[in-house]
């Protein structure tokens, strides 16, 4: 009988257990695909709608995009190389009996993982979008290969960082210490917990190592300005995302060491998101000033900025009520998440009020829910 490898039986296991559950459900996992099917399609279909549109404004500045893809596609493969790299050559699964080379091809391949699903949906939505815009096809392929060639050449550079030790080796997995006030704990430490957790993952050394490139790469007809706003809208908008992963990482952390405890939900939603709220919208403000220099309406970035706020609200409430044992959180969170797109569709000016009440009404259930 053939042996099997333990490192790709491991890999195996770990998506078998993400879709089933531990109850190996496959009424789960075939609930897991339909939901996801149910993302992506809209997406496209959504795409394909405002294609004629986005083409005329992204065809243009191809280049530019390219280089931001690029830019982005470096940054995670970088960071997965550190994270797969760690997790393979270090703890328990460093004592399976597999060679060094088995390991590095492991980690090569979960780290190229994410940039490899992208150009396989670009590459399956070309023929939608190159129907949706029939008269303009060359410029369609020509964006979209373009993309393409950009995730692969920034998964290569990521690949080739130095990948140097971390300042702290310790991962801010919990908080320390919580301080007392009036003999009293306090939960000040748990806002520390995710701007830690944001500066871990967000190291400036890489950022500033991948800009000086980016500025080089741009046409030499572009503006200064026009070159310093692009890198830094793209340098912020990287910034929101690791900040709302570490957020929600938080939130689902903090919810489960915290559930067998009589705090109430609400306020440990404030403690845990009050600060990095604060920061989503300081930056998401300078996002909208970033466009506006970039040549973006106004009344657009205004729109692109409620529905970004809107979610980085909803989402970790989501996480946390789950933490606290709320049931069919994923009915709650497709219900909550298409009223928001719906809202942004035809009554955008409701969406942040409309996510306020959602949040509520997820705080209130995981204040109802058991323990």
């Amino acid at each position: 009988m053939k042996q099997r490898n333990p490192l790709l039986y491991l890999l195996w296991l770990e998506w078998r257990n993400l879709l089933q559950g531990t109850g190996r459900s496959r009424r789960r996992a075939l609930s897991l695909l339909v939901l996801l099917a149910l993302v992506i399609v809209p997406a496209l279909v959504g795409l394909a709608a405002i294609w004629p549109v986005l083409l005329p404004l992204a065809a243009p500045n191809s280049t530019a995009i390219g280089v931001l893809v690029a830019l982005s596609s470096s940054m995670w493969t970088h960071g997965g190389r550190i994270r797969w790299t760690a997790f393979y050559l270090g703890g328990w699964v460093s004592t399976l009996p597999v060679r060094s080379s088995v390991r590095h091809r492991v980690i090569a391949v979960r780290s190229f993982a994410l940039s490899g699903v992208l150009i396989v949906v670009l590459l399956a939505a070309l023929p939608l979008l190159n129907h949706a815009v029939s008269s303009a096809s060359a410029l369609t392929v020509r964006l979209l290969l373009t993309c393409a060639a950009a995730l692969l050449v920034g998964s290569l550079l990521g690949w080739w960082l130095p990948a140097r030790a971390r300042l702290s080796s310790a991962s801010p997995s919990r908080p320390m210490v919580l301080r007392q006030v009036g003999g009293r704990a306090s939960l000040g430490a748990l806002a520390q917990w995710g701007k830690l957790q944001t500066r871990r993952w967000f190291e400036p050394r890489i950022v500033s190592r991948l800009i000086a490139p980016a500025m080089l790469i741009l046409p030499l007809g572009t503006s200064a300005n026009l070159a310093l706003a692009l890198v830094g809208l793209w340098v912020i908008i990287l910034y929101l995302l690791i900040t709302l992963r570490a957020t929600v990482h938080v939130a689902r952390k903090g919810g489960d060491w915290l559930r067998p405890t009589p705090l109430r939900p609400a306020r440990l939603a404030w403690a845990i998101g009050s600060l990095p709220l604060l920061k989503q919208l300081q930056w998401t403000l300078a996002a909208v000033l970033l466009l506006g220099v970039l040549g973006v309406r106004p009344l657009l970035a205004a729109r692109l900025a409620e529905g970004w706020l809107a979610f980085a609200t909803l989402a970790p409430t989501l996480v946390l009520a789950q933490a606290r044992g709320v049931r069919h959180m994923r009915l709650r969170a497709l219900f909550s998440f298409s009223l928001l797109v719906g809202l942004e569709r035809w009554r955008s000016q409701w969406v942040i009020p409309a996510a306020a009440l959602l949040c509520i009404w997820q705080l209130r259930s995981s204040t109802k829910a058991r323990i």
